[in-house]
């Protein structure tokens, strides 16, 4: 199934910048504006995923989080 959080960050000068630090699963993308989205393609238990905000300072302050996704098969449903 899809997934999609906004990622959100305080101080600085905004509008702020993201980017994921190393490889995201299969199927998911980190926009610039901070959306974390997509439909993963492969199970997998607590990816460490590090993403980098810069602000529109000049130069830019920057700041990273850590961050454990899980991706789990959703169990069946019947009718």
């Amino acid at each position: 199934e899809p997934y999609r959080v906004d990622l959100e960050a305080s101080g600085g000068i905004g509008p702020y910048r993201w980017q994921a630090v190393g490889e995201l699963p299969v199927g998911m993308t980190l926009s610039e504006d901070g959306v974390l989205s997509g439909t993963p393609q492969v199970p997998q238990d607590e990816i460490p995923i590090l993403v980098t905000c810069f602000d529109q300072n000049s130069p830019p302050k920057v700041a990273s989080g850590n961050f454990l996704l899980s991706i789990v098969v959703p169990a069946p449903e019947f009718e």
